[in-house]
């Protein structure tokens, strides 16, 4: 049997030995392939880690550069607060230019004092008014009495009359001197009469028509007046109508557009995320599924074949590798490529979360920035548009007054008026003349004095005083209401201006405490950007910022992730280790998170950046 043994060694031994040999330089080429791909790894260690140092010196220069954005930030957002409460106090008080609410408080408190003036002449004039009347009833009166004393006169003269019968028949030698003396006063008589008749109806026409003109044209004169006031008055309530119903249709619409668009690109953006999460989630599962099953298989079929082959060769060829120590080399150079990748992934993965980090709050600062300007430039309009109105308010108080001074003027001719007017005295003193003719022309002819004609001239006289009174009265009450009326319409106008001014410090009060808030929110940004580059630079260990927990050690890695660890897509996507993230440059809060079009996957958010695109409080930017 040993003889046996002996030749089936012998025959065996050379091919044996060729296998083995075989086998040997199959394991040398395999580990100076590896040998080979360890000393290319560390070489892109070393790469790496020269990009970790520059990429280092870029974040310290991103931080200084960051800083010196704080504090020119900083500056700027003084200078601009300053700025605003120096223009709130020229609004208070602008004694050099066109005047603040102060100034324009003193114009209304001299305007109500000037009406109040208007008013105590308003009251002169109706006390006025009050005495000519007292002093038209008095005339009245003593009109009333000369009529009884003329009565009087008459039943006299009817005595006479029957006397001077009497007398005739007696005295019938005198009635030759008193013809002739009759002749001579009839035609004086006459004469007279004839003149005084004259000179009355050249009086009564000419005032009649005089007062009628002025009466005619001062009605004119108003109802003109009125009706451009009702005109002026009814198209500004039409536009100030229309303007406000604009202006609440466009805010509605603004704001049911502003809530349509972001619940919709709300829940646009959560199912989009929810369905690349899902398939991704199970695109990952499937692929380390396959991936695990032909790697098993593979193994599984490779061991069989071997297992077999060998053991129709060598019947103890795995102590044979094992004696070799080829197993163990293999286990130990796969552990420290796996501690390199390791190593490397988490580099990667600290550089790129401080890079986006600093890039995202550079972005926020420029929004802040911009948020700024654009409120600067609303509170240029508003402060415009507060200069308008006050330009506006001082034009109509410019107009109040000179309707105030128009209405004086008018006050002032219809006084001129009323002194024109027939007084009391001169009515008396004309009835005395009156009366004097009157008896005159008795003593001269008793018998020819005509009863009926002195009749008609009282009444006339009194006629006449009758509608003087009236036509004062009229005008006295025709005053009195376009003062009331020009009273209203100044009381009216003062409480526009007055609700047209409450607003403009309303809206002054409203934009203050916006800048207010603006200056604590970008101050609590400032305060959380310097805490979060404390936190960095305290903690070097320290968990990373996008709240992402590293990969534990027993992770398995996909076959193909070796030949994919750092490139970039066509759509802008960076890839580490299959794990897709966003460049800085590309990112906008406002915006749903990319696609990749090749994979069909959602890059995976941090949350903090989920929680702040979820966030339903948030404002939009824009």
């Amino acid at each position: 049997m040993s003889s046996v043994d002996d030749a089936i060694k012998a025959a065996i031994q050379s091919e044996l030995q060729a296998v083995v040999t075989e086998k040997l330089s199959q394991q040398d080429e395999r580990f100076n392939e590896l040998k080979q791909a360890f000393e290319e790894l560390s070489g892109r260690v070393e790469e790496r880690g020269r990009e970790t140092q520059q990429l280092r010196e870029d974040v310290d220069r991103q931080k200084s550069d960051a800083e010196a954005l704080d504090a020119r930030v900083k500056s700027d957002l003084e200078a601009a607060i300053k700025e605003v409460k120096d223009r709130l106090d020229r609004h208070e008080s602008d004694e050099e230019g066109l005047g603040g609410l102060t100034q324009l408080r003193s114009k209304v408190d001299g305007f109500a004092e000037e009406l109040t003036k208007v008013l105590a002449k308003m009251e002169e004039h109706g006390r006025t008014v009050a005495s000519s009347k007292t002093r038209t009833d008095s005339c009245e009166e003593a009109l009333r009495d000369v009529a009884r004393k003329c009565e009087d006169a008459a039943s006299t003269v009817e005595k006479n009359q029957v006397t001077l019968q009497q007398v005739e028949e007696i005295s019938m030698g005198v009635r030759e001197r008193q013809q002739v003396v009759e002749d001579s006063v009839v035609k004086k008589y006459d004469s007279l009469w004839k003149d005084v008749l004259k000179a009355m109806e050249e009086l009564k026409v000419n005032q009649e028509q005089l007062m009628m003109e002025d009466m005619k044209r001062r009605q004119q004169d108003a109802r003109r007046e009125g009706r451009s006031h009702v005109k002026y008055v009814t198209q500004l309530v039409a536009t100030v109508h229309d303007e406000r119903r604009k202006l609440a249709l466009t805010k509605d619409l603004l704001t049911v557009w502003q809530q349509h668009t972001w619940t919709s690109v709300r829940r646009r953006t959560g199912i989009q995320w929810l369905c690349n999460s899902l398939a991704s989630v199970a695109k990952r599962r499937q692929h380390q599924f396959l991936n695990r099953w032909v790697r098993h298989a593979s193994i599984e079929t490779l061991v069989r074949q071997l297992r077999e082959e060998y053991a129709a060769l060598i019947p103890d060829v795995q102590k044979a590798i094992k004696d070799s120590g080829l197993p163990d080399r293999c286990n130990s150079l796969e552990q420290i490529v796996e501690i390199l990748r390791k190593d490397l992934n988490a580099l990667s993965e600290t550089v790129k979360e401080h890079s986006t980090s600093l890039e995202g709050n550079a972005s926020w600062v420029e929004k802040t920035g911009i948020i700024i300007i654009k409120l600067t430039q609303r509170l240029d309009e508003v402060e415009t548009k507060a200069a308008d109105v006050l330009a506006s308010s001082g034009g109509r108080l410019d107009e109040v007054e000179a309707r105030v001074e128009s209405c004086e003027k008018q006050v002032g001719d219809l006084s001129e008026a009323q002194k024109a007017l027939a007084l009391a005295k001169d009515v008396q003193s004309i009835m005395r003349d009156v009366l004097l003719i009157w008896n005159s022309i008795k003593h001269l002819d008793a018998a020819k004095a005509d009863k009926k004609d002195m009749d008609t001239v009282a009444l006339e006289t009194s006629k006449r005083d009758r509608q003087s009174t009236r036509r004062i009265e009229d005008m006295q009450s025709q005053i009195t209401d376009q003062l009331r009326e020009e009273t209203l319409r100044v009381q009216e106008k003062c409480a526009q201006l007055d609700v047209k001014v409450d607003e403009s410090t309303r809206q002054f009060l409203h934009w203050e405490q916006m800048w207010e808030r603006l200056a604590a929110y970008v101050e609590e940004l400032v305060k959380q950007v310097g805490d979060m580059q404390d936190g960095r630079s305290n903690c070097p260990g320290c968990r990373p910022p996008s709240g992402r927990r590293p990969r534990p050690a027993s992770a398995t890695f996909p076959r193909e992730s070796s030949e994919r660890n750092l490139h970039e897509s066509e759509n802008g996507l960076m890839y580490v280790n299959s794990e897709a993230r966003i460049r800085a440059p590309d990112v906008n809060p406002d915006a749903p998170p990319p696609i990749d079009t090749k994979t069909g996957r959602s890059p995976v958010l941090s949350r903090p950046r989920l929680r702040m695109f979820m966030d339903s409080t948030r404002p939009v930017l824009g």
